[in-house]
């Protein structure tokens, strides 16, 4: 991202990545039944068409990437010529917002694994029409980081939404296994889609890092996915254990939603941020 766009453009940048993939999530989800009725109810084939999906658009990055080399990043590059992992990781920002990233991915996990079935059982509540709830929070989420890139000029007042984000995202969560209401599901997935404005904030603190150099960057950024597939991994994981403890759905769902809480120490952190270029 450095080699193409100013400092002051990594939000907006990364929002725009959020949105589009925040469309193509809300595609996938919401195709998922309709994909797993078309191979017979089969998950083998439904996971291997996804895969192959994925794997596909992965290929087509390989070969239409480009690198744009100009003489301030050739400058940056010649000033870093090894990578310090001591230096990334002694940032505390970086450990509170893959905390966050943490405890929001636990929670959207153990939402996507256990929800529908929940809705299903508790409410009689179509799985197709689950399905709809959890896809379509991820266009709102699109959206509200087009509008939150727009508004959130500086570390002030991003540490604010962040705030406000770990709010939102538990208090949507227990809305929506509370009620079958369309209307109140409507607004909890409207909730909690505006909850997820986060996640290009969170993106974007690795390019801000006090003293990081450009090297330093990918690693930063690949702690922070890290910190996602854990939390992807562990909330399913952590909610199957609970519920085999504790016996009740609504019980573990409605813990399990506290998770998303992590992202006000994210908001902590990055109050003390500036708008300082890469080293």
């Amino acid at each position: 991202m450095q080699q193409w766009f100013h400092s002051r453009e990594f939000l907006w940048v990364n929002s725009i990545t959020v949105c589009v993939l925040s469309f193509a999530f809300f595609g996938a989800t919401l195709a998922t039944p309709y994909v797993l009725t078309f191979f017979g109810d089969d998950w083998r084939s439904t996971l291997y068409f996804f895969g192959g999906l994925t794997g596909g658009l992965a290929i087509l990055w390989v070969i239409l990437g480009r690198e744009r080399k100009t003489h301030q990043y050739l400058s940056y590059i010649a000033q870093s010529s090894t990578v310090n992992w001591q230096n990334v990781l002694r940032h505390k920002e970086l450990w509170l917002a893959a905390l966050g990233l943490l405890g929001t991915n636990i929670s959207a996990s153990t939402f996507i694994a256990f929800y529908p079935t929940f809705m299903l059982e508790r409410y009689d509540f179509p799985l197709k029409y689950s399905a709809f709830i959890l896809s379509a929070n991820w266009l709102v989420c699109g959206l509200a980081g087009l509008i939150v890139a727009r508004l959130a000029t500086n570390w002030t007042s991003r540490s604010r939404i962040l705030y406000t984000c770990g709010l939102i995202l538990p208090s949507s969560y227990l809305l929506l296994i509370f009620t079958d209401s369309l209307p109140l599901l409507f607004v909890a997935l409207i909730a909690n889609g505006i909850g997820w404005c986060f996640f290009p904030i969170l993106l974007t603190i690795t390019l801000h890092l006090p003293g990081i150099h450009v090297k330093e960057v990918p690693v930063a950024h690949a702690f922070l996915f890290a910190s996602v597939s854990f939390g992807l991994a562990m909330g399913p994981l952590l909610a199957g254990f609970a519920l085999d403890t504790l016996g009740n759905p609504l019980v573990v769902l409605g813990i399990m939603s506290l998770a998303s809480l992590s992202v006000i120490g994210s908001g902590i952190s990055a109050r003390i941020l500036t708008e300082t270029a890469i080293s």
